[in-house]
């Protein structure tokens, strides 16, 4: 699903994840159950890479403002 959000580029590289995600589950005979293990990965780290990025641009816009 995309949604427009301050985000977009996130949950649009996200919806490439999940259709890559779907397509290798359906290739290997994987289970729905497997499918959902390996999408709540996806999202772990995806939510883990914005939160690394949001933490990293709130440092730098600190150090600007010690200047």
């Amino acid at each position: 699903m995309r949604t427009r959000s301050r985000t977009g580029a996130v949950r649009v590289a996200h919806t490439r994840a999940a259709r890559s995600a779907m397509a290798w589950a359906l290739l290997n005979g994987c289970t729905i159950t497997r499918y959902h293990l390996v999408m709540n990965k996806l999202d772990l780290l995806r939510r883990a890479l914005s939160a690394l990025f949001s933490a990293r641009f709130i440092e730098l816009q600190r150090a600007v403002r010690r200047r």
